[in-house]
């Protein structure tokens, strides 16, 4: 059931709405991710690794994660909303039965995420683990580019008349992935924090619209805490330090060992102080959404029988004591947990614009300062679509799905990245998107060690810094150049905007890369002739089809086609080109490949002495000269092996040689001859 009066379009709201198929990393970047503005995209991720569009069905999900234990929302009613903090622990397999048969009072919301061995948040809870065991979602899409992601995570419901998650934001950048039914959001810009009523008291916003409340500490515009960034700079550059004394060592330097031991003190200094510190602050980290609301019923045990004689009459326990799953945990259920009121994120806001049966008259008059639910952008994300949302933007999502039955509901999936903040839309900002290298580190590191389930990383994060800090800013000056074909025609196409164009593949005029060559034109011909005529008439302005037998060559004005049409015509010649340059990549490496061949089979002709360089040439005086001492001493030792032979060649002569014509021996050497002087 769709939203009544939800509008399907977002243009005159003031979010885009954007194709996946016309989207690539850069782009999302540039026009998305940099400006911080919230977008609809048609369609799922294109990644290879992405199954869940095709595969995520009830007896899938089942099969796959059904013996997953979770902490499942419940509403006291149809008219209700989540986030009260009322929680019910369940098996997924009785979390998804109990959605076919039609219960519309349970939502699956983000799970607690565990510590991972490097100290920071898990990227996922169950069920998600045993479906990235399955191989169905990568750890990143490849359009958020060199963003790290926080975690992942699953929503999944049922609710025909619509529920409401309740108004707050996000400390993460959201890419919300919607499988079934219907959500709707209605989103308000963070620059509005002061307006919307929040739980905690907002002490600062950054510019990439991270939002920082009071006694959550020094966190900078990332996402990440001030101290363990300072930490984790210390160790980097204590650990570096000694990667390098220990290269020392190995050369031999002088003071290479005192430097290596130096190292490694500092090193054993900063591990400490950062365990220390650790322990006194904690991780440092934003809680999103429901995190907060968890607690730590992720980590509690199971009951013991007395705990369940202890059950409170009505089925209800705190959420931090020790009720566990109770006798229900049999049928996949466990009691009821109720939230401290206390433990509502600061993130959330008080205005109950998701409740129906306030008014918005109420809503002014109890919160004078609210925008109103007029000022919102409403956006409505149906099934097989997704949406952007940059990390500050507060949301009030209703959602909407039929109950009752196989693969009803609502179904969603969700990616959480640490929020950019180095926002330049060029490639540069693309290719570094935090000016900082601790979340990039942290994720290099993940994904050396092994992401869960072996899921793909994506396109990886930002390239590490060079010792100083800074990179070479050279290869991003030479990458910023401006689109070939979007400010100026390239070199190859005629002016004017018109473009020729040769059915048999190329540009009209030269030969294309991926086609056979054009033999010359035979003398005679008009070939040349109607080419030049071509020319000619595309210079004077001419839009219209000209060429020779067959219609060869045709001339199309740019000017003339649609900005779509433009659009593609000016996308399929950026294909052409980059496709042209890695055919010349390809052909200048089989080149210098042959060339090397080539040279080696020289070298191995050439004499041993001359094989070192055989291109420079060496006069021969110079190739035989040796130094006065070494060359007497040569002189002699050649003179004495020389008689010493000319005797023992003499007798063997005489014996075995008769005569000049003798094939044994020289005719001198037959007569008694010296070959000695023979020689010289």
């Amino acid at each position: 059931m769709a939203p009544k009066g939800a509008r399907s379009s977002v243009h005159a709201m003031g979010v885009a709405e954007l194709d996946v198929a016309t989207l690539d990393p850069e782009t999302f970047w540039s026009k998305l991710v940099a400006p911080r503005k919230p977008a609809l995209i048609r369609g799922h991720p294109t990644d290879m690794a992405w199954r869940a569009s095709s595969l995520w069905t009830d007896d899938y999900l089942i099969a796959q994660a059904g013996s997953a234990e979770l902490l499942v929302e419940v509403r006291g009613g149809p008219g209700e909303g989540y986030g009260k903090g009322v929680k019910r622990r369940m098996s997924f397999a009785a979390f998804v039965r109990k959605l076919a048969a039609g219960d519309t009072g349970l939502y699956l919301t983000a799970q607690q995420m565990p510590a991972a061995h490097d100290g920071h948040r898990a990227l996922m809870a169950e069920p998600l683990l045993s479906l990235a065991a399955a191989g169905d979602f990568p750890a990143a899409p490849c359009l958020a580019g060199h963003l790290v992601p926080q975690s992942m995570n699953l929503w999944m419901g049922s609710a025909p008349e619509g529920s409401s998650t309740g108004l707050h934001h996000d400390f993460h950048d959201n890419l919300y992935v919607l499988l079934r039914g219907t959500k709707r959001f209605r989103l308000y810009p963070p620059g509005l924090h002061p307006r919307m009523a929040t739980v905690g008291r907002a002490a600062r916003m950054h510019p990439n619209g991270r939002i920082v409340y009071e006694g959550q500490g020094d966190v900078l515009a990332d996402g990440s805490d001030a101290a363990e960034v300072e930490r984790w700079r210390r160790r980097s550059g204590a650990e570096a330090e000694v990667a390098e004394a220990e290269a020392a060592v190995g050369r031999g330097d002088k003071g290479a060992a005192a430097r290596l031991a130096a190292a490694e003190e500092a090193l054993e200094a900063a591990l400490e102080a950062e365990l220390s510190d650790a322990l006194e602050d904690g991780l440092g980290e934003g809680e999103d959404d429901f995190d907060a609301l968890e607690g730590g019923s992720d980590g509690e045990e199971e009951d013991s029988e007395e705990d369940e004689e202890e059950e409170e009459p009505a089925g209800r326990s705190r959420a931090n004591g020790k009720s566990g799953a109770g006798k229900g945990r049999a049928n996949g259920e466990g009691p009821l947990l109720v939230e401290d009121e206390g433990s509502t994120p600061p993130s959330f806001c008080r205005v109950p614009i998701g409740d129906p049966g306030v008014s918005d008259a109420a809503i002014a008059r109890q919160f004078p300062d609210f925008p109103g639910r007029s000022a919102a952008l409403e956006v409505v994300v149906r099934a097989g679509s997704m949406l952007y949302l940059p990390a500050g933007w507060f949301h009030e999502v209703t959602s909407f799905g039929p109950s009752g039955g196989p693969d009803s509901g609502h179904l969603a999936f969700n990616y959480w990245f640490h929020p950019p903040d180095h926002l330049d839309p060029s490639r540069r900002g693309f290719r570094r998107p935090y000016t900082s290298d601790f979340w990039p580190a942290v994720w290099r590191a993940r994904c050396a060690a092994g992401l869960p389930g072996g899921i793909e990383p994506g396109m990886g994060a930002q390239e590490a810094p060079d010792r100083d800090g800074g990179k070479a800013e050279d290869e991003a000056d030479e990458e910023d150049k401006p689109h070939p074909h979007l400010n100026s025609p390239p070199p190859h196409l005629p002016p004017h905007g018109a473009l020729r164009h040769s059915p048999g593949g190329g540009t009209a005029g030269q030969d294309g890369d991926l086609d056979p060559p054009r033999r010359p034109a035979a003398a005679g011909s008009h070939e040349g002739e109607e080419e030049e005529e071509g020319e000619e008439d595309q210079q004077g302005g001419a839009g219209a089809a000209r060429g020779g037998p067959g219609g060869r060559q045709v001339a199309i004005s740019l000017d003339s086609l649609s900005e779509e049409d433009r659009a593609r015509v000016l996308d399929m010649l950026a294909q052409a080109q980059r496709q042209r340059a890695a055919v010349g990549a390809m052909r200048a490496f089989f080149e210098k490949q042959m060339r090397l061949q080539a040279w080696q089979r020289l070298r191995s002709r050439l004499p041993p002495g001359r094989r070192h360089h055989p291109v420079i040439p060496v006069a021969e005086e110079v190739r035989r000269w040796k130094p006065p001492g070494v060359a007497a001493a040569a002189s002699a030792a050649g003179a004495a092996s020389s008689k010493g032979r000319g005797k023992g060649g003499g007798r063997e002569a005489g014996v075995q040689g008769n005569g000049p014509t003798s094939k044994r021996g020289p005719a001198g050497a037959a007569n008694g001859a010296k070959p000695g002087k023979r020689q010289r």
